[in-house]
């Protein structure tokens, strides 16, 4: 699914909140995340090191659609 300026941030990060929902259902607590303005933190865990991201909510999208994908289709 590709967003649009048209849809608010919240909007994009109430979807990145239930994408991280199901990967943690599968993965437990790798992953979580939480919005600072207009930016999402994203928190990962591989059970080897632990990772900070830093992103537009937007891109935040990308980044854990990218990974439920992963998760789900490996």
């Amino acid at each position: 699914m590709t967003y649009t300026t048209s849809r608010t941030y919240n909007q994009v990060f109430e979807d990145i909140e239930r994408i991280v929902e199901r990967i943690n259902s599968k993965v437990p607590n790798m992953l979580a995340v939480e919005l600072n303005e207009s930016t999402a933190i994203i928190t990962a865990n591989n059970g080897k090191e632990i990772k900070r991201m830093s992103l537009d909510v937007y891109n935040a999208y990308s980044v854990v659609a990218s990974l439920s994908h992963k998760v789900f289709n490996d």
